[in-house]
């Protein structure tokens, strides 16, 4: 999506605050500024890191062999390139405390540091570092005349996304840009800030990084490999579960030789010397060995432990008993029963409240239900004890304290706390009117951690919230799990429908159609079983849009579209606009349902002007476009496929977009126009890589075996369907691809066969006899199955039962009589002229031949219209060839020859550069030549014979070869 901007002035860059808001933010993203503004206003937040709180940093005490390792590498970026450090260590082992001594050092040699904390899995929000760190680079990026501000708006909305959109389920599917197409931008806001002076980017507490954070953290360092711009890591090594995105990253990073500096406790040289810093008096020997027992060398419980040391002797001024052992949490349990009791019951709800350390003294005061002042005083108390920091903001001095403080509070004071506290921020948040994704999920946290104290319906709603939330900033499988909380307590049916709805579109959005199909049937029964025709319609709308191959009927979800649109009336709007054209697409492509397919396609579509949304737009002209596949020629429905395109740029849903082109591929293959369906499929090729999406990755593969195949390159042909039916049977309990295993199966089934026919590898052919007939079973006994069945017997030698499969469909089909106009009718046409010219062409007996009698004539009849056409089988499955030469065969079979000689020439026009077509119109232009008998031939049969055994003997079309070769010796 493209920024509008709005007129503004330096004013509205001055009121920047010291903490954006994401709708701050979101809208300073809309607003064009100089590079004049910008240094008039001069730098913004200079970093976002725990370590600063805005105070000057002290040199370090102690610790002189991590210092060394620190300026060789804050050197190592002022003077180029360098690598990622890896900076680890347990909890309270002073690596924040390195880190602001690295930002000290860094400046010192001209380097500039940004730092941003990761947060705790519970309060995270989406991409939340790489957001705060552009929040401080990228005014000066923008004031950066070379650079597009456009773009970065773009890429500011993708970050923030839309905080303010409010109520109402999300629409299926509906993506901003993928991380994938963050790395650039973000690489380049990055590479620009380092013109002028070299970056250091500090990452705190990396150990709570997400999947997503780190992906774009490992591309885009990659991708700065060369700048001078520094990453830093901080993580607690103690704290990564084994299945962590963090750790594999971990142990690359060692395995190929970058630097780990690990952060171990600390000595009894840096006590003897950090004592006196803190307590101004020289410890003695024993002092200092008894503060090491007590604290481990760790220097939180250092800090704590020295204020009950006397550093002159070895006396305690109160009872060790809990210090003595040296794991940290003891010594802060030790500190905290030294508090006052009301001070504690204040610190109780500063731990429940807390985000990322940070609390808010007026919301805890609140949900401590203490009065302000008193809450002042335990606030002074906390301070003084170093616990807390900072007065009307508050943080706790490390996350350790909220650790321990939980791990304190008993399980039933801690839910009265929890409900304490989600209705204080919920009447704070009404008031400021914040709906930000941050908010909502405290919200919903503080309601389900507040459980019986919270009523079920509040807790629904908040999960509900949090998960439309979660759903806008890409992070699926917090959606799912909120909806699923949600759902646990939920009685009421609006809110059980919504939820489960949310759920379904988080599955679909992450992939797994099976599960969001689940989601979806449950909220439509429910919907029905209580009357509500909207609800039940919206479910049956989201259900529909599980994948399924197009032109082909879906009776599931077909019955689900029907009952809804059953239940509601034309009244309804946009969304019976909806269900009539999923249902379209969905009905049957032959027999009695096809008029009805038809009608309600055209209803549908004659609605698309006055619909304003371009999803419900894209929704109606794809269901539409689908259902006139059968009636409606190539050429009619390229405008639609066209227009399909433009309406899922404008949505930005990239799996809509996917699709968009693959209907757009396959018209513009139907026609011929193969330049510029391999262009689709390139922009295809590289949606699919920045989505990762499983089903685009499937179709991405189908069609690259596709054209492979019409291309000649049966090695990559083969290499491609070994990769897709590896990761169908490598799939698990999960359906692979996110979609129906028999239905992913079905595609490289097809192009399999055809990828053997035209090697002729006949005995390996015969071999797929069971497979294809269970396709053919699958899709209802489908005519294209079988006619692929019948061609199979026929190029296996078998043409008597190639005559019988084909005859039986004449028959069935009047025929052929009743088969559609267009759609799949052309592909089951052309297969059914190869098996009618092999057998009659082959030496057969009377009966075979006569079962093949009398149908070229009607073949060459119904393929008359479409001799400027590709045959085109699946979406796109298999490229046949030209129907021209189809039509040309079936002249043979007709013995018209100079009708024959004619369309194979006109098939040629579609051959361009295709050498295995070309090379079977040789033989087939050999034969119509021979066909006609003239003398003055006999030369021009020999060559385009010669072409056709060298073409064949090049691309491996071993039983082409050997044909043409026989032709010739007979010469």
């Amino acid at each position: 999506m493209r920024v509008q901007h709005k007129e503004t002035s330096a004013r509205a860059w001055a009121h920047l605050p010291d903490q954006p808001t994401q709708p701050d933010l979101a809208e300073l993203a809309r607003v064009p500024v100089t590079p004049q503004e910008l240094r008039a206003l001069g730098a913004g937040p200079a970093a976002l890191g725990g370590f600063l709180n805005g105070e000057a940093v002290r040199p370090l005490i102690g610790r002189r062999q991590e210092r060394n390792r620190l300026v060789r590498f804050a050197t190592t970026i002022a003077e180029g390139p360098s690598g990622p450090l890896l900076l680890e260590g347990a909890a309270g082992m002073g690596k924040t405390r390195l880190l602001a001594e690295l930002w000290r050092l860094a400046g010192q040699v001209g380097v500039r540091g940004v730092a941003v904390a990761c947060p705790e899995p519970e309060a995270r929000v989406g991409l939340a570092p790489w957001r705060a760190l552009l929040a401080v680079l990228w005014p000066e990026v923008l004031g950066d005349p070379a650079h597009d501000v456009t773009a970065v708006g773009d890429l500011l909305v993708a970050l923030f996304g839309d905080d303010q959109a409010r109520g109402g389920p999300s629409q299926p599917g509906v993506d901003m840009a993928h991380d994938a197409d963050l790395v650039t931008p973000v690489a380049d806001i990055l590479e620009r800030a380092a013109v002028t002076r070299p970056l250091l980017l500090i990452f705190e507490d990396a150990h709570n990084l997400d999947d997503r954070s780190l992906t774009l953290l490992r591309e885009v360092s990659a991708r700065l490999a060369g700048q001078r711009v520094g990453f830093v890591v901080a993580i607690r090594h103690t704290d990564l579960h084994p299945t962590s995105p963090v750790l594999g990253w971990h142990d690359q990073l060692q395995r190929v030789g970058q630097p780990v500096l690990q952060v171990v406790p600390l000595g009894h040289d840096d006590i003897r010397v950090w004592l006196p810093a803190i307590r101004g008096v020289r410890p003695s020997a024993v002092a200092v060995q008894r503060a090491w027992e007590r604290s481990g060398g760790n220097p939180l419980a250092l800090r704590h432990v020295s204020v009950s040391l006397d550093p002159r002797d070895v006396g305690w001024e109160d009872d060790t008993s809990e210090a003595i052992s040296p794991e940290v949490h003891r010594v802060l349990r030790s500190t905290l029963k030294r508090r006052s009791q009301t001070c504690r019951d204040w610190l109780d709800a500063v731990a429940v409240v807390a985000v990322e350390q940070r609390f808010d003294p007026v919301l805890v005061a609140r949900v401590a239900q203490l009065p302000q002042q008193l809450a002042d005083q335990c606030q002074d108390e906390a301070r003084a004890a170093w616990i807390v920091t900072g007065r009307s903001l508050g943080r706790l001095t490390h996350e350790l304290w909220r650790e321990t403080i939980l791990a304190e509070l008993g399980t039933a004071r801690g839910r009265e706390l929890h409900a304490g506290a989600f209705r204080a921020l919920r009447k704070q948040s009404e008031q400021a009117d914040d709906a930000s994704m941050q908010t909502s999920l405290r919200l919903a946290r503080h309601a389900l951690a507040g459980r019986p104290h919270v009523e079920a319906a509040d807790i629904a709603t908040a999960a509900l919230a949090a998960a439309r939330a979660a759903g806008r900033r890409f992070d699926y499988l917090l959606a799912i799990e909120l909806c699923s909380r949600g759902l646990e307590v939920a009685s009421d049916l609006r809110q059980r429908v919504e939820l489960l709805i949310e759920q379904g579109d988080a599955w679909y959005r992450a992939g797994d159609q099976g599960k969001a199909d689940q989601s979806y049937v449950e909220a439509g029964a429910l919907a029905a079983r209580h009357h509500e025709g909207r609800w039940q319609a919206v479910a049956a709308l989201r259900s529909a849009f599980e994948w399924w191959p197009p032109f082909r009927s879906n009776p599931v979800p077909q019955q689900r579209l029907e009952a809804a649109l059953a239940a509601l009336g034309p009244e309804a709007g946009d969304i019976y606009v909806q269900l009539q054209a999923q249902l379209a697409k969905l009905l049957p492509p032959e027999g009695p349902e096809l008029q009805r397919r038809v009608d309600f396609a055209r209803a549908a579509l004659g609605e698309l002007d006055r619909i304003d949304d371009p999803l419900v737009a894209g929704v109606v002209l794809g269901g539409g476009r689908d259902a006139l596949y059968e009636t409606e020629s190539p050429a009619e429905l390229l405008p639609l496929s066209q227009r399909l395109k433009e309406l899922a740029r404008q949505v930005g849903f990239e799996q809509f977009h996917g699709q968009a082109h693959m209907t757009l591929i396959a018209d513009l293959v139907r026609l011929g126009r193969m330049r510029e369906a391999r262009r689709e499929l390139e922009e295809h090729r590289e949606l699919a890589a920045r989505s990762r999406r499983p089903l685009m990755a499937y179709q991405q593969l189908v069609a690259d075996t596709a054209f492979a195949l019409w291309d000649g390159r049966f090695d990559d042909a083969e290499r491609h369907i070994t990769t897709l039916l590896g990761k169908l049977s490598d799939s698990g309990p999960s359906p692979p691809f996110g979609i129906d295993a028999a239905v992913a199966l079905q595609n490289p089934t097809a192009q399999y066969g055809w990828l053997l026919r035209e090697r002729g590898q006949a005995n390996r052919l015969l071999q797929q006899e069971d497979m294809v007939q269970e396709m053919a079973r699958q899709t209802g006994h489908s005519p294209m199955w079988r006619a692929g069945l019948a061609l199979l017997y026929a190029e296996a030698g078998d043409h008597q039962r190639a005559a019988d499969v084909v005859t039986a469909l004449a028959l069935e089909s009047d025929g052929f009589a009743s088969f559609p106009p267009h759609g799949w009718a052309v592909p089951t046409l052309v297969l059914i002229a190869e098996v009618c010219d092999t057998v009659v062409s082959a030496p057969v007996s009377a009966t075979e031949r006569a079962a093949a009698g009398g149908l070229p004539e009607r073949i060459l009849g119904l393929l008359a219209p479409h001799l400027d056409e590709v045959a085109l089988a699946g979406w796109p499955t298999l490229l046949i060839g030209p129907v021209a030469r189809a039509a040309g065969l079936a002249a043979l079979g007709c013995r018209d020859f100079e009708a024959a000689i004619a369309l194979f020439k006109q098939a040629a026009k579609h051959a361009r550069d295709l050498r295995p077509v070309q090379a079977r119109l040789h033989a087939d232009l050999a034969r119509a030549l021979l066909g006609r008998g003239y003398r003055a031939d006999r030369s021009k049969v020999i060559d385009h014979l010669g072409q056709a055994v060298r073409a064949a003997q090049e691309l491996g079309m071993a039983r082409l070869a050997s044909r043409t070769n026989a032709m010739l010796a007979t010469l």
